[in-house]
């Protein structure tokens, strides 16, 4: 009788495992796009093991659930993403785009950029241009003379993750709009909360706004993957994305791989801009490792204090000595 009821409960318990792991792989294949990261916590949600199972219960299914996700690894549905905390996994690409470039158009997209940057770097389709600064180095300002300049000749989607309401209109009066641009501010611009999974709201033929992109759970090294997932979704859309940095660094939040999918990288600092990244020219010469000062002028008006020049050749642009501006984000 012991054998025949233990018999039954092994083959109850093997029934549970494959509902769990047909479960599991249902979720990884038709709910996780390819290349998108997920985590072992987002299994137990969706599978319901800290709402459903007794306390005994939980303890086997999260060692089911971890065992069932190396499984589907050493399938090549999954892997493991490294470096930071443990449990994150990302689904590989199972079929590539294929690339019809002789279909392309190869002409930069015209677009408005604060300290006629384009004059220096070209944009084209499927671009992120990354603002990176401090608390107190222009992005959220970066963000807003943006939408205002270009609001002309594109509709943008501008994601907001730490502005309300209040603090956006108060800084939208500093701008002296007329009656005629507030209303096109209005219609064409249109602005979201978003605080987080910021890749799901990025339309791929859009022109998006991001300001600014904050670490998904705190975790920094998460930036880069975020960025990846953005530049992916794009088709014929850009995207500008603003990202805190240190001071005195020419990293964003999430180190140097966090530059990895962006054409455009500026950092801006005490009233200095530099050109951190620049990948498509617009000129002979390389504008790499450039930079221009600035004023800051009602929280949104970039006012250039010379050309963009090497450090090196500040007195031919105009520049005899280093000056600071205050300014504000």
């Amino acid at each position: 009788m012991n054998e025949s009821l233990q018999s039954l409960k092994g083959e109850i318990e093997e029934q549970r495992n494959g509902s769990i792991a047909s479960t599991i792989r249902w979720f990884i294949e038709k709910e996780v796009d390819d290349g998108q990261t997920f985590t072992n916590q987002d299994i137990h949600r969706h599978t319901h093991t800290y709402t459903l199972l007794a306390e005994a219960e939980k303890t086997r299914r999260i060692n089911n659930v971890s065992t069932i996700l190396h499984r589907i690894k050493d399938e090549g549905l999954i892997e493991k993403v490294r470096g930071g905390r443990q449990g994150i996994w990302k689904k590989r690409k199972q079929r590539a785009l294929i690339v019809d470039w002789w279909n392309a158009s190869g002409v930069p997209i015209d677009v408005w950029l604060p300290l006629d940057i384009t004059s220096q770097v070209k944009v084209y389709p499927k671009n992120i241009i990354l603002a990176s600064g401090g608390w107190d180095g222009g992005k959220s300002a970066f963000c807003l003379e943006t939408a205002i300049k270009n609001m002309d000749k594109f509709e943008i989607d501008w994601l907001l993750s730490e502005m309300g309401r209040d603090e956006l209109k108060v800084r939208i009066e500093k701008c002296e709009l007329t009656e005629e641009e507030l209303t096109m501010l209005r219609e064409k611009v249109t602005i979201m909360e978003c605080s987080h999974s910021f890749e799901d709201l990025v339309e791929p033929d859009r022109f998006t706004i991001i300001d600014y992109l904050s670490a998904p759970g705190g975790e920094a090294f998460l930036v880069k993957n975020t960025l990846d997932a953005i530049h992916e979704k794009l088709t014929s859309g850009v995207c500008v994305v603003s990202l805190h940095k240190n001071y005195g660094s020419d990293y964003s939040y999430g180190g140097q791989r966090v530059y990895d999918a962006p054409r455009i990288v500026v950092t801006m600092e005490n009233g200095v801009a530099k050109l951190v990244k620049a990948k498509n020219w617009a000129t002979e010469s390389n504008p790499k490792g450039k930079i221009m000062h600035f004023k800051l002028v009602n929280g949104h008006n970039f006012i250039p204090q010379g050309l963009w020049h090497h450090k090196e050749d500040e007195e031919d642009a105009g520049i005899t000595k280093r000056r600071t501006f205050g300014s504000v984000t």
